[in-house]
């Protein structure tokens, strides 16, 4: 055997190491050592042991099936040699004494590098002495050949003869608090936040999904901790000592009840975590999840991974991209993002007649851990302890797409029945369980940490479940198919260099061409062949105008005054509070009866997560933030004002600065609006604009509905106001008069240019 790597000997000489020489989880704990992360110390084993003992017990002709074969690898005897190998390097490990010690597996496929292997190899913690090291080794080897780890090689056509596993020994961190984090949040795409979840005690617990754990949403950028979702716990494991019988020395403890409902974390730990995990993402140069534990005071990363993201999780940001394309300059800005990129775009024809949706009450909500909507009848499942065989057997054959598996928690003996099922519903887990792991690579929806599914859905229930909200909601039908898309898709892959012009083949992801190059025509940036001359109208000017109970193209409906609705509307602005009946049988009516853009407007909450709570609501009940129904946040209060950008950072669509609001708020008592608060909003309109949101809006009182201009509201159409709201009713307002204002819009858009 090639003998065992002590990691402070990895970078000793020149040599680079490889996948094929330590393993997945190896070659990420070398970089996070060479990059001076708090790892514990660690020794590997290389993949050559596996492939040595493997191949010997080949050569046994007496071997006829798997199950023989594993007979007899579970019989294994590592070599002399072996053994003084590795208790060498368990010494420089543990110094005076004998150390704690966990044993991992780290697994080596360089030609599968898509697979994620998850959870399928065993993992032994707590453990002491070479005797217990090498029956762990034993453990792990024999656990490659299980049938769950036979199934997943056979179900993503791999050999065996692709795959080994490479071993890590591991200096035990005895934790008081241990979790996940994820530099790249995978149910909603958002790259600026870190996601820490965190337990008390040892923290397998999250991967077999045992515990919910506190979860912590954190600003990379400011490290303000944006969520905070403290969840009790009543358990913790932990290491225990005196025991022989077992392998593992571990333990469940009862945690009092005073500790129970306490935050694991303090906020100085939750932003050093957050700061931590930006550096590993900075130094791999890709989204990671990553393990970690802290110990007396001090925290420790015990792995790090690449976190899957496919192309549905880079197209926002393509499709974003191109969405926000308004000048020259954001269209050379996105040719540079084409230049390594083709982006192809398709329709699907639409829908003539929509399938009927049925009737949806929430139930209760949980954690999501993989995206996806699905409806189905449920499927109760029976605890680990009281499945047999013979009813696992049955329920493969009986599974389909059309049913949602409810369980208390994951077991291996469940996971073919995951490949089978529309759902999965947990009581407990967090999202990087191996529930989240395995529905996110067989792509279906997963709501774990409910608490309360087996109690509540008994088998044969219809329901709804949405993986990217987690909510689940009571149905009257199941519909026989989602209503198709006619939404744009985006397909990704690598093409040569693009020339920087505008033509037909990229006009799709723009506004149609009337629209949107009218500005680059007039200042002779661009010319537009064949395009003829058109009357200008609302639905013309670069800047939306919208009125209170208007008629026209653009309109706001405020809920104490619902106004008809315009067949022939293009936008609406609706504010919303908290969800209300009202509000939401509006909004529906809204969708049903016009194909307009709604624009959501969400008061500016006294805090972050106060905002973030009012649109989980709006999620909860089926009011969801997408391309047709875009979330606005009403900045009336200084607190809003001052953070602008920190509510960027929340996933919205726009802000609409509200300035009768703001006025009232920075100078009490007058009616006029102070010199220093317009200078406030340039400044602020100034740092927003940078980050190219879709809708940068001005609320204004009715006595501003006046030609000329204010000096004011010009001087801010020139810092990227894109749209101004009178939402006072303004009694006077014709289509001439909106025309004129467009046309002195026009004018200073001009003059910007």
């Amino acid at each position: 055997m090639t003998q065992p790597l002590f990691y402070k000997d990895l970078f000793s000489g020149q040599h680079s190491y490889t996948e094929k020489e330590l393993g997945r989880k190896g070659l990420s704990l070398a970089q996070l050592v060479a990059q001076n992360i708090p790892v514990p110390p660690f020794f590997i084993l290389p993949p050559e042991l596996f492939r040595s003992i493997i191949a010997s017990v080949f050569k046994d002709t007496s071997i006829t099936s798997l199950e023989s074969f594993r007979e007899h690898v579970n019989t294994l005897v590592l070599s002399k040699e072996t053994m003084q190998q590795i208790e060498a390097e368990y010494a420089k490990l543990s110094g005076f004494g004998k150390a704690w010690v966990a044993v991992r597996s780290s697994i080596v496929a360089p030609e599968h590098p898509t697979s994620s292997f998850s959870g399928l190899l065993a993992s032994k913690l707590n453990l002491r002495g070479t005797r217990e090291i090498e029956l762990a080794i034993r453990e792990i080897f024999l656990s490659l050949f299980a049938d769950r780890s036979y199934d997943y090689l056979k179900r993503n056509s791999i050999s065996y003869g692709d795959v080994s596993t490479a071993i890590i020994v591991q200096k035990m961190v005895q934790a008081e608090v241990s979790g996940i984090m994820y530099t790249y949040d995978p149910i909603t795409n958002n790259g600026k936040h870190v996601s820490i979840e965190a337990v008390f005690g040892l923290g397998d617990v999250l991967t077999e999904g045992n515990i919910n754990p506190d979860i912590y949403t954190v600003s990379k950028t400011t490290l303000e901790i944006i969520e905070k979702k403290i969840v009790p716990q009543e358990w913790m494991k932990v290491r225990k000592m005196g025991e022989k019988d077992t392998l593992e020395h571990l333990q469940k403890i009862t945690i009092s009840q005073m500790w129970q409902y306490s935050q694991k974390l303090d906020d100085s730990l939750v932003r050093e975590l957050t700061a931590l995990a930006d550096k590993i993402e900075q130094a791999t140069g890709t989204p990671q999840i990553i393990e970690w534990a802290m110990e007396r005071g001090s925290l420790y990363v015990l792995q790090a991974k690449p976190m899957e993201l496919d192309n549905t999780a880079a197209m926002p940001k393509i499709h974003d991209a191109a969405r926000k394309i308004s000048s020259l300059k954001d269209i050379d800005e996105f040719s540079e993002l084409s230049n390594t990129t083709e982006i192809s775009f398709s329709h699907e024809a639409p829908m003539v007649d929509s399938p009927k949706m049925p009737q949806e009450t929430l139930l209760f909500t949980g954690t999501p851990a993989s995206s996806g909507v699905a409806y189905g009848e449920t499927i109760l499942l029976p605890n680990a302890s009281s499945m047999t065989p013979e009813m696992l057997t049955s329920l493969k054959e009986t599974t389909t797409k059309k049913h949602i598996l409810v369980t208390d928690e994951f077991t291996s003996e469940l996971e073919p029945l995951f490949y089978l099922a529309g759902g999965v519903i947990t009581n407990f887990g967090g999202a990087n369980s191996d529930v989240g792991l395995v529905t996110r690579e067989t792509k279906i929806p997963a709501i774990v940490g409910t608490r309360i599914a087996t109690s509540y859905l008994q088998s044969g229930a219809l329901i709804k479940m949405d993986g990217s909200s987690g909510a689940i909601y009571r149905v009257d039908f199941l519909p026989e198919e989602f209503p198709a898309t006619t939404e744009k898709t985006v397909t990704l892959h690598k093409k040569k260099k693009l020339k920087k012009k505008i033509n037909t083949a990229v006009s799709p992801i723009l506004e149609p061409p009337a629209q949107v190059p009218i500005l680059e025509a007039l200042a002779g940036k661009q010319t537009i062949e064949k395009t003829p001359v058109q009357k200008k109208s609302v639905h013309d000017s670069p800047i939306k105008i919208f009125l209170t109970g208007s008629t026209v193209s653009e309109a706001v409906f405020l809920p104490s005054k619902h106004a008809a609705i315009s067949s022939n509307a293009t936008t609406f602005m609706i504010p919303v509070s908290n969800a209300a009946v009202s509000e939401r049988a509006f909004i529906k009516k809204v969708k049903k009866e016009s194909t307009a853009t709604i624009y959501l407007l969400l008061s500016d909450s006294p805090s972050l997560d106060a905002l973030l709570s009012a649109k989980r609501t709006l999620a909860a009940h089926s009011i969801r933030r997408s391309k047709r129904v875009p979330y606005i946040v009403n900045v009336g209060s200084m607190y809003g004002l001052l953070n602008s950008k920190n509510l960027i950072d929340l996933s919205i669509d726009g802000l609409l600065f509200d300035l009768p609001k703001l006025s009232r708020v920075y100078r009490p008592g007058t009616t006029s609006i102070d010199a220093e608060l317009w200078k406030l909003l340039r400044e602020t309109l100034r740092s927003v604009k940078k980050q190219k949101l879709s809708y940068i809006g001005l609320s204004l009182p009715k006595e501003f509905f006046t030609l000329p201009l204010r000096k004011e509201i010009r001087e801010l159409l020139k810092e990227g106001i894109t749209s101004l709201v009178f939402a006072e009713p303004v009694t006077s307002a014709t289509e001439h008069d909106m025309q004129k204002i467009e046309e002195e819009i026009m004018g200073v858009q001009l003059e910007k240019v």
